[in-house]
């Protein structure tokens, strides 16, 4: 008797124990999640307090004995880093006559490290059925953000609007990109979607989040934005019942979008003249609706160059690529250009080579094709959110990506299908 007593009392112990312990690394990931909406550059390199925050996450799973690291996976790293480093030292010199120096190298692999740190990251938490904790953390970090963009936007403090705007009429955050920040606002907005709330504080929180995305002026954050909101309604179509009302509500639909189709361009130079003149910063998305061309050029753009180069860095390194850290070196030095490539795929067939690349990306289409549980159609939508965002933009060492692919890569494993 004297014993069961005994247990049950050391029973109750260890479960009071777990139960704190669970709820304190719920709270970390809350902030974790929350953090993942600052960046900042900080002696040349991107930085966010949520890099310290990974490695102490790191180390508590790892002192609970619960690390776990995907052979596949590590093996893939390995291959990389072996393939760009022979690259970035022995093909770069032959080939462009240019020498990177060890410091350009080390930190561009440090930023490889710090990816597949987040990759890891994703797969654990996801393991541990916490990954909601970091998402609801990011919405939060957003929502916050949100509310500051409406607030600075009326009271103008010189310190403030040069911490908060690109340029001073950009909105980036707590980012140092604008176009970086759009993205996240949208990774936000899908995340709430998809959360059990009220329709009531979804279309409040939607529509705030909706607001901070225009006020950054990111041509990338508003197309990625219209894009993910159709795929959005079309999946919604396809899966309704085919009552009258969803009927009628699809009809009016289609003859909104042709009636706006047929008279764009004289809707588009009406109205936008008129709104710019009300808020400044729309006057810099006017391109991307009177002249695409334009916009991809004009307004601090310039991808059709940045995009030319990359093709012929291809061209001349298709398989190994020209390896990490010699991109900005090199195109400085050869094509007196120096810039990155502004498209998430090409950057990585630059740096990577075309076989990686693409075995990259064919993974990643089939994380996206496999069914799985709805509980997580919402890290899809993530994903495609950046891949829609990366033909404009270079995403390949955002943190976030990689975080979706390793959590991607779990539940394919869990459900016995795949794993890189």
């Amino acid at each position: 008797m004297y014993l069961t007593t005994e247990y049950n009392t050391i029973e109750k112990s260890i479960l009071k124990e777990n139960t704190k312990e669970n709820k304190s690394l719920s709270i970390f990931l809350i902030i974790f999640g929350f953090f993942l909406n600052q960046s900042s550059i900080i002696f040349g390199i991107n930085i966010s307090f949520s890099d310290i925050l990974s490695i102490l996450i790191l180390l508590n799973i790892a002192l609970t004995k619960k690390m776990i690291i995907p052979f596949q996976t590590l093996s893939f790293f390995i291959v990389l880093i072996m393939s760009t480093l022979t690259a970035s030292v022995y093909i770069v010199p032959i080939i462009f006559n240019v020498r990177p120096t060890s410091m350009q190298i080390l930190v561009n692999y440090l930023k490889l490290c710090v990816n597949f740190i987040y990759l890891l990251l994703g797969y654990l938490i996801a393991k541990s059925d916490r990954i909601r904790k970091v998402f609801s953390g990011l919405s939060i970090g957003a929502l916050v953000v949100g509310v500051l963009a409406l607030i600075f936007s009326v009271i103008r403090i010189p310190f403030i609007n040069e911490l908060f705007f690109f340029g001073g009429v950009r909105y980036r955050g707590l980012m140092n990109d604008p176009n970086y920040f759009a993205v996240l606002q949208i990774l936000s907005l899908v995340y709430i979607i998809s959360e059990n709330i009220t329709p009531r504080r979804k279309w409040f929180f939607s529509t705030l989040l909706i607001i901070s995305i225009l006020m950054s002026g990111s041509k990338t954050g508003l197309v990625t934005l219209v894009f993910i909101i159709l795929m959005g309604y079309l999946k919604r179509s396809l899966r309704i019942k085919s009552n009258v009302k969803s009927i009628l509500i699809s009809f009016g639909f289609f003859i909104f979008i042709t009636f706006i189709v047929f008279y764009y361009k004289s809707i588009m130079t009406y109205v936008l003249p008129k709104i710019s003149d009300a808020i400044p910063i729309v006057k810099r998305l006017e391109p991307l609706f009177l002249d695409f061309e334009t916009a991809i050029v004009d307004g601090g753009s310039g991808r059709n160059r940045a995009w030319g180069t990359a093709l012929e860095l291809i061209k001349k390194s298709p398989i190994f690529g020209v390896g990490i850290g010699t991109y900005l070196t090199i195109t400085k030095e050869v094509y007196n250009y120096g810039s990155i490539a502004h498209n998430t795929y090409l950057q990585l067939g630059v740096e990577w080579g075309l076989p990686l690349t693409i075995t990259l990306f064919s993974y990643i289409f089939m994380l996206l094709t496999k069914k799985q549980d709805r509980d997580i159609v919402y890290l899809k939508y993530m994903l495609i959110v950046i891949l829609i965002g990366g033909v404009a933009v270079s995403f390949n060492n955002v943190r976030i990506f990689w975080l979706i692919i390793g959590c991607l890569i779990y539940y394919s494993k869990r459900h016995n299908e795949f794993e890189i």
